[in-house]
């Protein structure tokens, strides 16, 4: 792939995951320098131990996303310190377990703050700056085959998928016309966040996949990169399928 990212500032939240670190991969590689949110001490360390010596340009900081004021604060710091954002990746989610009849108030919450909230506190803090400078910019948000098709026992995770693709295609026409927002919609990653799934449904999962597999973190990476990149100027507001087939529209 050409360095299609030179000297582009590549903000993701959730860069210590398995589909986040994927994509820094992804944008490094292209000569992004990268800027890395996660709730995770250790783990972003970790990753930007390994970017850094490979001598990427990454900054790194430990936030809660559902945190409008620490978010903006560290949004400003990343600004500073990278010249301005020029694109904004939404990883940052939470995957949780419970059938509705079961699920408390503060179970449901959780998963609409972590995975719904804190996308709209991130594209806030990003997103008006962004459409005010020269160059524009584009946001790719992470939403699920769950928002398209229902999951059993995550009828929060759903919901909250479906807000990320409501709430994106509001902001593809806000910040219209120098930022770009769209969505990749994941299927069946194999990823630590799905794992315990796996074992369970995985099986059932796979029958129901036309390509009769399951996809890597490496994919979605892929999908996040091509709507970021001008190869996709002239997208916005659509989400982009990564599923084998599991879901067709």
């Amino acid at each position: 792939m050409a360095r299609e990212f030179e000297n582009k500032a590549v903000l993701i939240t959730g860069g210590a995951g398995d589909i986040g670190r994927a994509a820094a991969s992804r944008f490094a590689g292209g000569g992004a320098r990268l800027a890395l949110i996660d709730s995770d001490a250790e783990a972003l360390e970790a990753v930007c131990r390994e970017f850094g010596s490979g001598g990427t340009e990454v900054v790194s900081r430990c936030v809660d996303v559902t945190d409008l004021e620490a978010v903006m604060s560290a949004v400003g710091e990343i600004q500073t310190s990278l010249g301005g954002i020029d694109v904004l990746v939404n990883c940052a989610g939470i995957y949780r377990h419970k059938n509705i009849q079961e699920m408390s108030l503060e179970e449901w919450d959780q998963t609409l703050n972590v995975n719904l909230k804190g996308v709209f506190v991130t594209c806030k803090a990003v997103g008006p700056s962004m459409a005010n400078q020269e160059s524009g910019g584009a946001i790719v948000n992470l939403a699920s085959i769950a928002a398209q098709r229902g999951s059993p026992l995550h009828a929060h995770y759903c919901a909250s998928k479906a807000g990320i693709i409501g709430f994106g295609r509001t902001l593809a026409l806000e910040l219209a016309p120098k930022v770009r927002v769209n969505a990749v919609a994941p299927g069946i990653i194999e990823s630590r966040m799905i794992g315990d799934m796996l074992a369970v449904r995985g099986e059932e999962w796979k029958r129901q996949i036309p390509l009769a597999r399951f996809g890597a973190p490496e994919n979605v990476a892929d999908a996040v990169c091509f709507l970021a990149s001008d190869r996709a100027a002239y997208i916005n507001g659509a989400v982009l399928n990564v599923n084998g087939g599991m879901w067709m529209d």
